[in-house]
């Protein structure tokens, strides 16, 4: 079988079409005036973008600003409460001292076992509030025998 050799002129191609698009380079051409609606479409898209990210960064700091003070205020309340906390407990110990009463000796995991009995106060043994009536012992017109 023979071969049919074809010429084709590369060069002239590539010139005229994009290869990626495969779109002519001659469809690329815009009017002017819809160029310049596009460029100044696109400052104003920017400029407001510019202004978003700028106010929305100052509601960031402000809100950052905002929290660190409510951190300092609540660091300088935990150390107030750390220096009353350590007086009341300078002053139990005190207190037990002089009048001889000796420590509970309770440690955290103590007082939460502690706490966990007390949480349900309906729990008791209600048989010390039970009143049986002797046999014969009368109520009204009935006898009870108990």
């Amino acid at each position: 079988m023979g071969l049919i050799a074809v010429k084709m002129e590369s060069e002239g191609f590539s010139r005229t079409q994009n290869w990626k698009t495969k779109k002519s380079i001659t469809d690329k051409v815009v009017p002017s005036h819809v160029q310049l609606r596009r460029q100044a479409q696109n400052r104003a898209s920017q400029r407001a973008f510019r202004e978003r990210k700028k106010k929305h960064m100052m509601e960031i700091e402000q809100r950052l600003t905002e929290l660190e003070e409510k951190h300092s205020k609540l660091i300088r309340s935990h150390e107030a409460l750390q220096v009353k906390y350590a007086n009341v407990k300078q002053e139990l110990e005190a207190l037990r001292r002089e009048y001889k009463v000796p420590s509970l000796g309770f440690g955290i995991r103590e007082w939460e076992e502690c706490q966990a009995e007390l949480s349900y106060p309906l729990l008791f043994d209600a048989s010390a509030f039970c009143y049986e009536q002797e046999v014969g012992e009368q109520k009204g017109d009935r006898v009870y025998s108990g």
